[in-house]
């Protein structure tokens, strides 16, 4: 079977950490078919000039082409702008269109599966219809979550929904969301994320605060992500100060690993509450280093306002490390007192009883590496593959 798998989600030689569950998946899935991927990268195009912030930056040097073993992959670029979100999914249909039909030509696709529904899955659903291939688009968390409920692009998320012959989400209240929308539940399945765990195990705590040069008598919590509005860090940090204020100081410490364009402003929110001497702002890791940082913490914390199926959670759950996270996405589904806690989306008070209560739980972390069990990525590629031969 030749399956051609699109999603702008997808790693790239400049952004080696975007969507490597993306990567995952394809990967696993490739020993059951033949497939190839097209991942477009957005552009600035004539507002190159905006590059100089952060926040716009896209223009990064990225091959049109690469191949990880005999995986092919396309880069194509698309015109965007800001603030105007709702119409990119014109701009990368004009650049999928005559690259899915060569694609096709060369080899004939069986099924195209599409990871993140706008503007990736509208265009690529405009594309199958034309084409008459077989689709299967697969959400992701804010691409359903929060763009299908925004006024100028919920038309065409509706409509590329009801005219896939499969639709894949990470969770029981993404499904949900779906069938509100009126997708039928004939068509509808849930896939969660799977997990390394080869790669992401348990290894003893003292031994991986020293390969990271971390204090080992400290209590130690992690947030793993985008320092973006919704992953809700400034609760975490409102949290954080009142838990300070239960331990000495020199015994706890939070750490943050990750980049965006809100780091100046929790630096200086950090500075107001004065716990910024508590606070280690790690920046970026490659992702295999990640497998310490999660043994080395002594829970990890994800106080977003959203999530689709977050993978840090199912990464620290192989690493025998307690979750406490907000009640969204697949969070609830996968969190319970045998692995951690959840707590209520922008609420600091519930964030900072439930992290006290964590600190204080011995858990055993053979029992929560075992709540994983049948959630590799090898049971996750299984279930893609077989949803995508009924749709051929």
């Amino acid at each position: 079977m030749n399956i051609l798998f699109v999603s702008s989600q997808f790693p790239n030689p400049a952004e080696q950490n975007k969507g490597v569950f993306s990567l995952q998946i394809v990967k696993e899935v490739d020993k059951f078919a033949n497939l190839r991927v097209i991942a477009p990268v957005a552009s600035m195009g004539i507002f190159r000039f905006l590059d100089r912030f952060k926040k716009y930056k896209t223009n990064f040097e990225i091959p049109a082409y690469q191949a990880i073993g005999e995986i092919e992959i396309y880069h194509p670029p698309y015109s965007v702008a800001p603030k105007m979100g709702f119409i990119h999914h014109l701009s990368i249909y004009k650049v999928l269109k005559p690259l899915i039909e060569k694609l096709n030509r060369e080899r004939k696709i069986d099924a195209v599966n599409c990871h993140w529904i706008f503007p990736d899955g509208v265009a690529v659903h405009q594309v199958c219809q034309e084409l008459g291939l077989p689709l299967m688009l697969t959400a992701l968390g804010t691409d359903l979550n929060y763009y299908a409920t925004l006024k100028l692009r919920k038309k065409n998320i509706t409509k590329a929904l009801l005219g896939a012959d499969k639709v894949s989400v990470l969770s029981k209240s993404m499904y949900e969301k779906c069938l509100n929308i009126g997708v039928s539940p004939q068509k509808l399945v849930i896939i969660p994320n799977g997990v390394d765990l080869t790669q992401f195990d348990i290894i003893d705590r003292k031994t991986a605060r020293k390969k990271i040069n971390i204090d080992e008598t400290k209590k130690m919590i992690l947030f793993v992500g985008s320092l973006v509005p919704v992953k809700s860090i400034d609760c975490l940090f409102q949290a954080f100060a009142h838990l300070l204020s239960q331990y000495k100081k020199s015994d706890l410490t939070l750490y943050l690993i990750g980049s965006g364009f809100l780091l100046a402003n929790l630096k200086k929110m950090a500075e107001q509450l004065k716990i910024n001497s508590n606070i280690e702002f790690v920046g970026s890791v490659v992702h295999a280093e990640l497998l310490f940082w999660m043994n080395a913490a002594d829970c990890l914390c994800l106080p977003s306002l959203s999530e689709g199926h977050p993978n840090v959670m199912m990464e620290a759950l192989a690493c025998g490390t307690p979750v406490v996270a907000s009640s969204v996405g697949s969070i609830p589904d996968f969190i319970h007192t045998q692995n951690g806690m959840t707590t209520k989306p922008s609420d600091p008070r519930d964030i900072f009883e439930k992290l006290d209560a964590c600190l204080k739980t011995d858990y055993d972390r053979k029992k929560i590496r075992d709540t994983l069990q049948h959630h590799d990525w090898k049971d996750c590629a299984k279930q893609y593959f077989s949803e995508i031969q009924k749709i051929v």
